[in-house]
């Protein structure tokens, strides 16, 4: 992983801890998935969106449900449209 993709999952992860609950926002940045995630965000800044606005957009009942599900990580990054 290079510098700039490696920023780019800090930055996700920075947001992903700031607006989502303690145990979802650790089981998502915890699966391998969380490249997927970082993508997304990544994709919605680039369009003129925080990428805590995002997260925070999303559908409580699923980002809950995101803690518990096999990759949490794919789960979440399917919810993101950007």
């Amino acid at each position: 992983m290079n510098e700039w993709e490696q920023t780019q999952r800090d930055l996700a992860k920075d947001a992903v801890r700031a607006t989502l609950p303690d145990d979802v926002a650790e089981a998502v940045i915890g699966c391998a998935a969380f490249g997927a995630v970082a993508g997304k965000l990544f994709n919605a800044d680039k369009a003129g969106h925080t990428r805590e606005d995002v997260l925070a957009a999303l559908d409580p009942d699923d980002v809950e449900f995101a803690g518990r599900a096999h990759t949490p990580a794919a789960f979440l990054a399917s919810l993101i449209d950007h």
